[in-house]
């Protein structure tokens, strides 16, 4: 008989690069078989730009000894505020106000193709004064609340990452929450409904990189089963030195 050690728990994150005109959309995932802080740390030691995520603790490294900005997620704010909605008029004032930060959003993506630019200059002429207006009555309605109840929660949330929840209407590469790499994260979850397990920590590194090559090549257009076919065949004998040949967004078809 084979004692039964029991399942261990991984984990996997996830990192997309921001959509670009003209630039490949990459999706990369990592696995770790903790949730230690000390990964993501490695992983992005050298990055320098923006990095947009919840507020997750364990990313705070990366923003203190990084050349890294935090970019916080209105979706996670705003759930905050969802869960006091049905008790709490102030909760669904909220609630109407990012509204409002959303429906600027709508109104640039409806609108057709704009640069970078002219988003961010959409945010900063419409966004901003929501912003404004928003903050105070943020600070206005902690005083009037318990900081221990679920008002008092969302309130405490948005106002302790305000800067962070800020920076999207500056850089029209910018999201105005982290819901891209949220919805990437769902086939893990769909997946691990039908698997169950990778079998070993080895096995959920490999089922990454698949991850990463499958959802890139759907990012940029490319039938990941024609792509993974093609390349298996021919990858033992393309040269190392140009392997960045056979990444999804600069795959061309053998022959």
């Amino acid at each position: 008989m084979v004692k039964d050690q029991g399942s261990k728990i991984g984990r996997i994150w996830i990192y997309l690069a921001p959509v670009e005109a003209n630039a490949p959309q990459i999706a990369v995932y990592d696995y770790t078989p903790h949730r230690k802080q000390t990964r993501p740390y490695e992983f992005l030691k050298g990055f320098s730009g923006y990095m947009q995520a919840d507020a997750y603790s364990g990313y705070n490294v990366i923003y203190r000894q990084c050349t890294v900005t935090e970019v916080g997620c209105w979706a996670h704010a705003r759930r905050y505020f969802e869960e006091v909605s049905g008790e709490s008029t102030k909760a669904q004032e909220a609630l109407a106000t990012i509204a409002g930060l959303y429906d600027v959003e709508r109104k640039w993506k409806t609108a057709g193709t704009m640069t970078t630019e002219e988003i961010a200059e959409q945010r900063r002429t419409f966004s901003k004064p929501i912003l404004d207006v928003f903050k105070k009555w943020l600070d206005q309605t902690l005083m009037s609340v318990s900081q221990a109840g679920g008002l008092g929660r969302a309130l405490k949330y948005t106002l302790n990452n305000w800067q962070a929840l800020n920076w999207y209407i500056e850089d029209g590469r910018l999201n105005i929450d982290n819901n891209p790499a949220e919805q990437k994260m769902r086939n893990i979850a769909v997946g691990r409904k039908n698997y169950l397990f990778f079998g070993s920590h080895a096995g959920g590194t490999r089922a990454a990189i698949v991850y990463s090559l499958i959802e890139t090549c759907k990012a940029n257009g490319v039938d990941p089963f024609a792509y993974l076919s093609d390349i298996f065949g021919r990858i033992g004998e393309h040269p190392n030195q140009q392997l960045d040949e056979l990444l999804p967004y600069n795959w061309k078809p053998a022959g």
